[in-house]
């Protein structure tokens, strides 16, 4: 599990992922993703504590990686 923030318009909020899968979902269907959600969500899985990646306006980083 994975907590993101995720920081849109000014605004950060905190969601919670199990998987890479849950997350390409949520690029989908909440951030309206239409190319490549799936590749874009392994990037944001695969981010260190310290980094983030803006996509399309949108700031991604990882509060905490949780357990396994």
């Amino acid at each position: 599990m994975k907590n993101l923030n995720i920081k849109i318009d000014n605004k950060i909020q905190i969601k919670s992922f199990t998987d890479i899968e849950e997350l390409s979902v949520y690029l989908k269907n909440d951030c309206g993703f239409v190319w490549s959600p799936k590749k874009q969500a392994k990037k944001i899985w695969n981010l260190q504590i310290s980094q983030s990646k803006e996509i399309d306006g949108i700031v991604f980083s990882v509060q905490n990686k949780g357990e396994k």
